[in-house]
């Protein structure tokens, strides 16, 4: 019976084939509506009033598929609706801006990784995704979880972004004692020995090409000149990009904060700058909202310490950070966004010398605050770093 069915369907297409007006030549291709298909073609369908029509399924039907073969054609009806094909490694969304390899698609990804839930604690830094294939079709962030990130991270996501819960971007290592801290994005870097020499902030004009995030983010705080004492690590950098929305919930945090100076002794130490705040870039081809809080906040200087003695001077603080929204349309921000510098350290009310140094803090959006000289000035706090909004058509062309 399973032979005769075959048989029969092989005839009623071929019946039907002929019926319509097609012609098989040679068995080397088929034309359906027309009677001399193209050559170049196994198959050449004409038409002026139907289409052809793929298959069509969910992400999650897609998914399902067996062992796809390489330019496999499925039409996909959620999360991100349209045309999808295999590479032979992963799906590729054919973007209708400019086909699956433009460069809307390759900012926003093509969500091969499916959706990406975060419903407990999970550290990137110690524990990446297995593929690195950082492309998501949504992301949500529950509440109650916290995602750790490395510094200079970049999501791609197809669909919608909501976080719920936390996202924590790791700043940047301490600085050593005698030792200069990293630029990051600020125009110099912080300096151990000299107070005048203050770390300034990047200029906001150039924020454009902070969107591309470096790794880097924030400049780090100097270390001390003398004692065992470490600059705080620049906060680091996170960009996200969605081609749906980007929604951060009242309950929604996004920290990108610089490191606070440490001191190691509890005696002898010259105060350290603290870390300037780090990067936060969201972009989305969609609405974006913003009613949690993303801290980007400059860390606190070290203090001086000496029992008994010398003086000893505090560390300069950190500058506040940058956060940069690029949407469709003003992003709706009821929420808060935290771009204050860290304290200066104090310096040592009793005891005699002059000329001791604390180290100065690091710089990003805001300028970093000067270490104190013993005897002389105590140590600054760093200044306030600045959020930038950017609503353009096509979000994707500023990358």
């Amino acid at each position: 019976m399973k032979h005769m069915y075959t048989t029969l369907t092989r005839a009623g297409l071929v019946a039907a084939l002929l019926f319509a007006g097609q012609t098989v030549k040679a068995q080397n291709n088929i034309g359906i509506g027309t009677g001399s298909p193209n050559a170049s073609a196994k198959l050449d369908i004409s038409s002026t009033t139907q289409g052809l029509l793929a298959p069509r399924m969910t992400l999650s039907q897609r998914g399902a598929i067996s062992s796809p073969a390489t330019g496999l054609l499925i039409f996909q009806t959620d999360n991100t609706p349209g045309f999808y094909y295999y590479t032979g490694s992963a799906w590729q969304y054919m973007d209708p801006s400019g086909g699956g390899a433009s460069a809307a698609a390759d900012l926003y990804g093509n969500g091969a990784e499916g959706v990406l839930t975060i419903s407990a604690n999970t550290d990137w830094t110690s524990s990446p995704p297995a593929n690195l294939n950082l492309q998501y079709s949504s992301i949500t962030i529950n509440s109650g979880a916290t995602l750790t990130v490395p510094s200079g991270i970049k999501i791609r996501c197809s669909g919608n972004v909501t976080i719920n819960g936390t996202i924590t971007v790791e700043p940047n290592l301490n600085t050593p004692k005698g030792t200069g801290g990293e630029k990051g994005i600020a125009r110099n870097s912080a300096v151990y020995n000299d107070p005048t020499a203050i770390s300034m902030a990047c200029r906001a004009a150039v924020v454009n090409s902070l969107i591309n995030v470096p790794e880097v983010g924030g400049g780090s705080g100097a270390g001390a000149i003398t004692g065992n004492t470490n600059g705080g690590g620049g906060g680091g950098s996170l960009a996200i990009y969605a081609k749906g929305t980007i929604t951060v919930a009242a309950s929604g945090i996004i920290n990108a904060n610089g490191a606070n100076a440490v001191n190691l002794d509890a005696a002898n130490s010259q105060g350290s700058g603290g870390g300037g705040g780090g990067l936060v870039v969201l972009l989305s081809k969609g609405a974006m909202s913003i009613a949690g809080t993303i801290n980007a906040k400059g860390g606190n200087g070290s203090d001086g310490i000496w029992v008994s003695g010398s003086m000893r001077s505090g560390g300069g603080g950190g500058g506040g950070g940058i956060v940069c929204l690029v949407s469709t349309a003003t992003p709706t921000v009821g929420g808060s966004i935290q771009l204050s510098g860290g304290t200066g350290g104090a310096t040592t009310a009793s005891g005699t010398g002059t000329g001791n140094l604390g180290g100065n803090g690091g710089a990003s959006g805001g300028n970093g605050g000067s270490g104190g000289v013993t005897g002389t000035s105590s140590a600054s706090a760093g200044s306030v770093g600045f959020s930038k909004y950017i609503v353009t058509s096509a979000p994707e062309n500023i990358y």
